[in-house]
């Protein structure tokens, strides 16, 4: 596969089944992991807009947009293995065999993702996103100790003492926390402030690095 080029993904591929239009993206296959990314999002949000469609139906939709490379995917697919009978299997065939690298990107931006300059709100909101793209399976706890982990140190110290039941709840109280330290006029302040720190470190960090020495040899 090729990063190179304009995006691959082309104008939808109408398709009406009985009174119900389905309108999938073209989807050649040329791409990198990120154009697969939007693909697979703008065909997720097709597939919610319509109801009582059955998964032969979907997969019959979505797969009658595949042109080029991804066709030729797809026919090898089906004369050479048993098809996927949902869109989700379909989804994880594509990631894991046409896009290996999508998934472990994900999950390594899930690994490392921390609140920074952004609210806890839109944290939570990446946090769950991630998870859900990354399709994370774990206890409750785990996820609330991911999610606190990530928090700011000023927003965890208010947390120490904090009893919660659910990671709702923890996040409201998280929320709440933002606001009792910041107040609710000055949020965008301090994110903006947070912003402008995390730059002066990495400049920092840039000037006590000795240069590399040329290669005279």
């Amino acid at each position: 596969m090729t990063t190179q080029g304009p995006s691959n993904i082309a104008a939808p591929n109408h398709v009406k089944r009985g009174t119900i239009h389905i309108s999938i993206p073209s989807f050649d296959g040329d791409c990198n992991y990120s154009e697969y990314a939007k693909w697979e999002l703008e065909v997720e949000k097709e597939l919610l807009s319509i109801n009582n469609v059955s998964e032969h139906e979907r997969i019959r939709a979505i797969t009658s947009a595949f042109t080029g490379y991804a066709l030729t995917w797809w026919q090898f697919r089906c004369e050479n293995y048993e098809t996927p009978k949902t869109w989700l299997m379909l989804k994880q065939l594509l990631r894991y065999d046409y896009v290996p690298i999508y998934h472990s990107i994900l999950c390594e931006e899930l690994q490392f993702l921390q609140q920074g300059s952004k609210s806890v709100k839109s944290y939570y909101e990446k946090m769950q996103a991630l998870m859900l793209r990354c399709e994370i399976d774990e206890c409750v706890e785990a996820t609330e100790n991911r999610f606190l982990h990530g928090l700011q140190p000023e927003i965890q110290n208010v947390l120490i003492d904090q009893h919660y039941t659910s990671l709702s709840q923890l996040f409201e109280l998280a929320c709440m926390a933002e606001k009792q330290l910041l107040g609710d006029d000055n949020v965008s302040k301090f994110h903006a402030l947070i912003c402008k720190d995390e730059e002066q470190q990495i400049e920092e960090q840039r000037l006590v690095v000795p240069p590399s020495m040329p290669n005279i040899l």
